[in-house]
């Protein structure tokens, strides 16, 4: 791992060990009911043992200071717009009922498509620390990941990052800030 990935992993756990609340008490605490996925989705924390690929003690995951991203996208192989964007709610990373034909339609393009793979992006609106809001948009991320293999989709195929809000429009309007409560489906060619 390189030292500013680990030196920006370490803060995260710092500060997520010094945040007063409990995680899994958190509004929104991703459960997925009612349908296929029942049950509970991640956690929000980070492994330090994780790699871009998957590797050794990896999950599939990118962390935030992961910066060797070659294999999804610094070739172009990268694809926006191909499957809808998943929307939450404030401070939610539980999937609603309305957003899993979303991912219903990203499991049958991964069927359809036996080489392709799938990279979820969670992001936030500008609201909360910058440490919480890359937490969110990793458990939205993950909610995301979960529902998918629940469904049958193979977990090695899907990948999740956190943009948290690095993405968000800082003051936005309440419209604006539904726009990045999201998690973005980027198809990733071989």
């Amino acid at each position: 791992m390189k030292p500013v990935a680990f030196t920006l992993l370490l803060a995260a756990a710092l500060a997520a060990g010094c945040n007063s609340q409990d995680p899994t008490k958190l509004p929104g605490n991703g459960a997925i009911s009612n349908g296929p996925g029942a049950g509970t989705v991640g956690t929000g924390v980070v492994d330090p043992n994780a790699t871009v690929n998957g590797g050794p003690g990896g999950n599939g995951s990118v962390s935030p200071g992961d910066t060797d991203l070659t294999h999804r996208g610094a070739n172009g192989n990268e694809q926006r717009g191909v499957l809808p964007t998943v929307y939450f709610g404030f401070d939610k990373f539980a999937i609603e009922s309305a957003e899993r034909a979303k991912l219903d339609q990203a499991a049958a393009h991964l069927k359809a498509n036996a080489k392709d793979r799938l990279l979820v992006e969670g992001s936030c609106d500008w609201r909360g620390t910058a440490e919480y809001n890359l937490g969110l948009g990793d458990r939205r991320a993950n909610a995301v990941k979960q529902y998918l293999v629940q469904i049958g989709v193979e977990e090695s195929r899907v990948d999740t990052k956190s943009l948290g809000d690095s993405k968000a429009a800082e003051n936005g309007s309440e419209a604006q800030m539904k726009e990045d409560r999201r998690a973005e489906l980027v198809v990733v060619k071989p």
